[in-house]
């Protein structure tokens, strides 16, 4: 029989192992569909899943999908819990410079959803005095926080996009700051939602991954696999596959 320090030696090394043919990678449960879908606590078919698998496929590795809010993704990151996280921006990030960057994947934009039929602001100050449903984890534009905190809009934190849609519909809600491919998304599941989008954007979000820079040596190699898929339009053809077309 092995002795017992070896065996919780080999087993270390084991875990090590796997772990170094792992790709962690971060997700928010927040982050609305078709960028998370979750399905029996697990990530299912997703835009998050389907990079993720696409990414590790180039690099002969796994991919475990670990679920982490937003206000605790630099944390995780820092902490080695994640290897990497996209769908987000250096401004959300409290020492960007500390991490390894792709470029932009895509841009999507913060939009203002109304009900169907009630008048449609054309501009932020139109937005005074509504009920406006958000994500507690969420990051918003400057001058909306702004705008929050003044009490000029009133902030209504809600668990998911879906649930804030309908609040709008049902007049519980005045308003709701969603994702445009979130919006796109959902207006093409259903059709007759009474929902309708304000044609100008809150913010323009050019959307990115980034990888702890202590992510061992296969950090920036992961970051350039992204950047190559993003080069041959890959992310157009993973939004295709949720009926999206991406943007210029």
């Amino acid at each position: 029989m092995l002795p017992c320090r070896l065996i919780i030696v080999l087993s270390f090394l084991a875990a090590a192992s796997a772990n170094a043919d792992t790709i962690r990678w971060g997700f928010s449960p927040s982050d609305p569909a078709p960028y998370v879908v979750l399905q029996g606590g697990e990530l299912g078919p997703s835009i998050t899943r389907a990079l993720g698998e696409r990414v590790a496929d180039r690099l002969n590795m796994e991919v475990r999908f670990v679920e982490v809010p937003n206000n605790r993704i630099d944390r995780a990151l820092r902490g080695g819990r994640i290897d990497l996280t996209c769908h987000t921006m250096p401004a959300w990030h409290q020492a960007p410079d500390q991490l390894i960057w792709s470029k932009p994947l895509y841009h999507d934009a913060d939009v203002i959803v109304v009900r169907a039929g009630a008048g449609v602001p054309t501009r932020l100050a139109d937005m005074r005095g509504m009920r406006v449903g958000t994500a507690h984890d969420q990051h918003y534009p400057p001058e909306l926080v702004r705008a929050f905190r003044r009490g000029l809009v009133q902030r209504m934190n809600v668990r998911d996009a879906r649930t804030r849609l309908r609040m709008v519909e049902h007049d519980r809600l005045d308003a709701s700051v969603e994702r445009r491919y979130t919006m796109l998304y959902y207006l093409n599941r259903h059709p007759d939602s009474r929902l309708q989008v304000a044609p100008w954007a809150l913010s323009e979000l050019p959307l990115r991954c980034a990888a702890e820079q202590e992510y061992r040596s296969t950090g920036k190699r992961t970051i350039a696999v992204i950047d190559t898929l993003a080069q041959e339009q890959q992310m157009a053809d993973i939004f295709a596959g949720f009926g999206l077309a991406l943007r210029d």
